[in-house]
């Protein structure tokens, strides 16, 4: 859940599947509620007053962990590869900066949060404003990084979400491809 905290500083925009629950489950400075982009802030606070932070995830493994997450994902889709291909589908009538995205399909799936693209979370007008990115996949050094941006003390984060390590379901290059193809701005380094 994004969190503003005027006493830090601190703009903490959480992405979905990205570990944002651990964050806002460890210290008490980071509770926080909804799943607010840095779009839905920029008229409650000046930007330019703030440290606005965020976590990203490689966009295969996230995706995946939202539909492994998603009761309503594997009724609708009845297998990840045809999520996948049902998210490639959509992909031309869905505009990433737009967050009144509809489902062309009637089936609401596409009304979530949780599929849409990090970077546009995490923009305005197409440009990234934000003062530091951590990625989950190396998460306790880059929390570490947080701390010390924000001048708190470092604890470790609660693993809120525990999974078996490694993918659970068989990527082909093809679908790789199409998920590229679906958030071509989330594949950066």
């Amino acid at each position: 859940m994004s969190t503003l905290s005027l006493e830090l500083r601190s703009l903490f925009i959480h992405v979905p599947k990205c570990a944002g629950t651990s964050m806002e489950r460890g210290p008490k400075w980071n509770e926080g509620a909804g799943h607010d982009t840095l779009f839905d802030f920029q008229d409650k606070v000046n930007l330019d007053s703030v440290i606005k932070w965020a976590f990203v995830r490689n966009p295969w493994t996230r995706l995946e962990s939202f539909y492994v997450d998603s009761p309503e994902a594997r009724e609708l889709a009845g297998g990840f590869e045809r999520f996948v291909d049902f998210l490639h589908e959509c992909r031309d009538s869905l505009d990433p900066d737009d967050f009144s995205w509809t489902d062309v399909r009637g089936d609401g799936i596409l009304d979530r949060i949780h599929i849409y693209s990090q970077f546009s979370m995490l923009s305005i007008g197409g440009e990234m404003k934000l003062d530091f990115v951590g990625h989950f996949e190396s998460l306790e050094r880059d929390w570490k990084s947080v701390c010390d941006l924000l001048g708190v003390e470092h604890s470790p984060l609660p693993h809120h979400r525990k999974r078996a390590a490694g993918s659970q379901v068989d990527w082909t290059p093809g679908m790789r491809k199409k998920v590229m193809e679906i958030y071509p701005r989330d594949f950066w380094s």
